[in-house]
């Protein structure tokens, strides 16, 4: 609303104009808020106070590029004995005949607006007007504020042109300073509302989140907030008249100086544009537009509100491995059941042809071979169901010892003839409990990749020692806790690691080698196989000397090994030999295989091709089976369905299932882990775990 009444002085007439003045000059301080604060709605009226004062209110929303709404309320007021303000004071706060400026704690100027420009000569902002203003003020002594006090300023005619001026400390160390031609209202300047709307304004500017700035139509900074010169680096001070796209990665200057000639020609700025940031580590960020003009003419510069998105972008990275881990999984899970058959097939064809050919046969050798490369490729089937997390560890008691010198033969073929292996162990070695499997792949990956840090040989070192932690210490996957532990330690004379990628090279899919070389899983599946077993990671690398892994594994003490002794099958001396087994099996190759071998361990075995085979061969005059083998996923009918169907008739037969697929994808939460035999398995595991099976039902019958 409006103040309607008449000024004792004069008539309506004279009270009209000087409400349009007020009017006119008020829209002319929130516009430049507005421009400067980077693009707002905005409204002001006038009404009268309680003591009979004249108040006029600004009221300015400021929209900023999150779509953050700050609103600012500057209330200006004149005495009602004066009926109007006085003229300077008035203009100072309009924005109308004064001059504005902006200092950081250096004394450099970082703002300065058209009118003070223009006193001095100058029709834009130029870096020497602004050292023209700055030299200026710093003739004024340390510390030592201006209330309208002359000083000399240098005109771009060399002239030294006589300014009065007031300045506002803010809390933030910058300085803000209004400029007049002749000596402004002293009394109102220092302490009253222009002192308030200045402060108002940096404070709006320095305490927003979002980093905002302001360019000129060639791009240049002209001023902007502590966010942006955080982001951009520079948090003491941005240097004047750089340019913006200097803080912006090279392959994204270029998008960014089009977009702000598009604002500059008044085009279409809705759409942000994503960015790189220059300098140290991989920074993003996300940068909104405002042109200065809203009419659709030619822009003067340009308020940027810039977004730190480096979280996001590490969110979406995130994200997207996630995806390749999902996809990973299901080809693992999806591949698994067939490739584990034709390993089954080959792995235990093998082992019957070295029955016939021990040691010191010609053949020999390339048996081996055969089965220690299908041994490799169960293995990186067994890692690849690991990572995807699509396999259930299987822990047992355990020395690191035993373990590791099984896999010297194959490591030594790994590693080839330029790489020299040593391993050493302690002699009383502690237990420990964890997957075999999973001790094979850790030190399997690990020797790889020590490897491959030797392009041109070296000597590769695995070490198992006992060890006690007196003191919780750091690791890389969290804080060890104080105790006694088994270490697996490989270290190898390699390239070492770099500090900035000792972070990284525990993360899926990351690799330092060139294509074809590593898919960036075998670190990786460390770390998640340390991670499962409540171990620790330890790394230690010196670039150019080599690195070195180590892993720490709780140590089992007596009353935790007497425990699991008691919770563990006991190996009775019972007559397993001559058992009936029905054998189930799709699979040709590995049905023909499982028969051949449990044959010649002294069984009698009835093969079946599938389900309905299988109770045909219960129905026929075959007697009665001791053992019924049966893979889990086949045509028809599942094995635990089977399996059912079966123990109707025989209610004490003995189970084994047998699977290609992990043993989560083949229904883990009806199968007993005990009698679970995944593959790939050869002769030995076979015939050891029908052996185990067995003796478990007989001694059960004859406790019965």
């Amino acid at each position: 609303m409006s103040d309607s009444r008449a000024s004792p002085e004069g008539g309506e007439a004279h009270q009209e104009r000087l409400h349009r003045r007020r009017r006119a000059a008020l829209r002319i301080a929130m516009v430049n808020a507005v421009l400067f604060l980077g693009g707002a709605a905005g409204a002001f009226f006038t009404l009268r106070g309680p003591a009979g004062e004249l108040w006029a209110v600004i009221g300015a929303g400021i929209v900023l590029g999150l779509g953050v709404l700050s609103v600012s309320f500057i209330i200006l007021t004149a005495r009602s004995q004066a009926r109007d303000m006085p003229q300077p004071l008035f203009d100072a706060l309009t924005g109308g005949e004064v001059g504005t400026y902006l200092c950081d704690g250096d004394g450099d100027v970082r703002f300065a607006n058209a009118t003070l420009l223009r006193w001095l000569g100058y029709d834009r902002d130029q870096p020497q007007a602004r050292r023209a203003i700055a030299r200026a003020l710093a003739r004024r002594t340390e510390g030592q504020r201006l209330r309208g006090e002359a000083v000399g300023m240098r005109h771009a005619d060399g002239r030294v042109v006589s300014l009065h001026v007031s300045d506002q400390e803010t809390r933030e160390g910058l300085a803000w300073g209004l400029v007049w031609r002749t000596r402004p209202f002293a009394d109102a300047v220092p302490s009253g509302p222009a002192s308030a709307l200045a402060t108002t304004w940096v404070r709006l500017l320095e305490g927003a989140s979002v980093a905002i700035v302001q360019v000129d139509a060639g791009g240049r900074i002209v001023a902007g907030n502590r966010a942006f010169r955080r982001l951009a680096g520079r948090p003491s001070g941005l240097r004047s008249g750089a340019f913006l796209a200097d803080i912006v990665a090279g392959e994204d200057r270029r998008p960014l100086i089009r977009r702000l000639a598009d604002v500059g020609q008044g085009g279409d700025v809705d759409q942000p544009l994503d960015v790189r940031l220059a300098g140290e580590g991989d920074r993003a960020a996300t940068v909104y537009f405002s042109g200065l003009k809203r009419t659709g003419e030619a822009a003067e510069g340009a308020i940027l509100h810039i977004v730190d998105a480096t979280q996001r972008r590490n969110l979406e990275a995130q994200f997207e491995q996630s995806q390749k881990l999902q996809a990973v999984g299901q080809l693992a899970g999806g591949v698994a059941h067939d490739f584990n058959n034709i390993l089954t097939a080959i792995t235990g064809f093998c082992d019957l042809l070295l029955v016939r050919h021990p040691p010191g046969d010609p053949s020999f050798g390339e048996i081996m071979q055969i089965r220690q490369d299908a041994t490799r490729a169960a293995a990186l089937v067994r890692q690849l169901l690991a990572f995807s997390r699509r396999q259930r560890p299987r822990p047992r008691v355990l020395r690191l010892s035993g373990t590791v010198s099984d896999l010297l033969a194959l490591l030594r073929r790994l590693i080839g003839e330029r790489v020299a292996l040593h391993v050493s162990h302690d002699k009383n070695l502690g237990f420990v409990r964890m997957d075999q499997s999973q001790i094979e792949q850790i030190v399997t990956n690990l020797v790889l990749n020590a490897r491959d840090a030797m392009p041109d040989g070296g000597t590769i070192r695995i070490a198992t020692y006992n060890a006690e932690v007196a003191e919780s210490r750091v690791t890389v996957n969290g804080v060890m806790p104080r105790g006694r532990y088994v270490v697996l330690e490989v270290a190898d004379e390699g390239t070492g690691i770099e500090e900035e990628l000792a972070e990284k090279i525990f993360e899926p899919f990351f690799t330092t080698k060139e294509v074809g070389r590593g898919t960036g899983l075998g670190l990786s599946t460390v770390f998640g196989i340390v991670e499962q077993n409540e171990s620790f990671l330890e790394l230690e690398s010196t670039v150019g000397q080599g690195a070195v892994f180590r892993i720490w594994l709780p140590r089992l003490d007596a009353a935790e090994l007497a425990s699991l002794a008691e919770t563990a099958p006991v190996a009775a001396e019972v007559d397993t030999q001559g058992a009936a087994i029905l054998l189930v099996e799709d699979e040709a190759a590995v049905r023909t295989f499982a028969a051949t071998a449990l044959r010649s361990r002294g069984h009698r075995v009835v093969e079946a091709d599938g389900p309905e085979a299988a109770l045909d061969a219960l129905g026929a005059d075959e007697g009665p089976f001791d053992l019924l083998i049966t893979d889990v996923v086949m045509p028809g009918m599942s094995g635990p369905e089977l399996a059912e169907r079966v123990r109707e008739a025989a209610p004490d037969m003995a189970v084994i299932f047998i699977s290609g697929y992990s043993e989560d994808a083949a229904g883990a939460d009806i199968l007993d882990s005990a009698n679970f035999l995944p593959k790939p398995f050869g002769l030995d595991q076979l015939a050891g775990r029908v052996a185990a099976v067995l003796a478990q039902a007989r001694r059960a019958q004859s406790d019965a």
